[in-house]
């Protein structure tokens, strides 16, 4: 520790990182949350358990997953969700099929979300007015986004 140091009383093992630096507290995810933060968690741990291998592919395919996949899954759960709100609308008469605006987001918003959806009704049986095929096709975008592309990424030999 030089002299100065010593007058002010600070520690360099225990000196803050500049504001622009990386550390590897956030990288870890005990500093401020990445928006996917069990990715980077899984990333982290899995660079620490093989330190001998290079993570370039692994870093390629987080990055890929999560500033093209992540965004792209979570932009159609919420299109899924504005056309299961405008469907109700519609139904229950609180928004006109005659106003040509409604009419034409919807026409939108079913033109992205029917051809998802119509694969998953002809394989489920027919429960009269409910149509289940929305919901399923929910849960299978936030299982592909939150569990299996993460895990498949982290299996991802170096």
């Amino acid at each position: 520790m030089s002299l100065s140091e010593q007058r002010v009383g600070r520690d360099p093992r225990r000196a803050k990182a500049p504001l622009g630096s990386v550390d590897a507290d956030k990288l870890a995810g005990d500093g401020a949350k990445p928006s996917s933060a069990l990715v980077s968690t899984r990333r982290v741990a899995y660079i620490q358990a093989n330190p001998d291998g290079d993570p370039a592919l692994q870093s390629l395919l987080f990055a890929l997953h999560t500033y093209f996949f992540h965004p792209i899954l979570t932009l159609l759960f919420f299109v899924l969700l504005i056309y299961v709100v405008f469907s109700w609308l519609f139904s229950f008469g609180v928004v006109s099929m005659s106003n040509p605006q409604a009419r034409q987001i919807y026409d939108l918003l079913a033109s992205v979300v029917e051809p998802l959806a119509r694969p998953i009704r002809n394989v489920l049986p027919s429960m009269g007015q409910l149509d289940l095929s929305i919901l399923v096709l929910v849960l299978g975008i936030l299982f592909t986004r939150d569990y299996a592309l993460p895990t498949l990424i982290a299996a991802v030999p170096i």
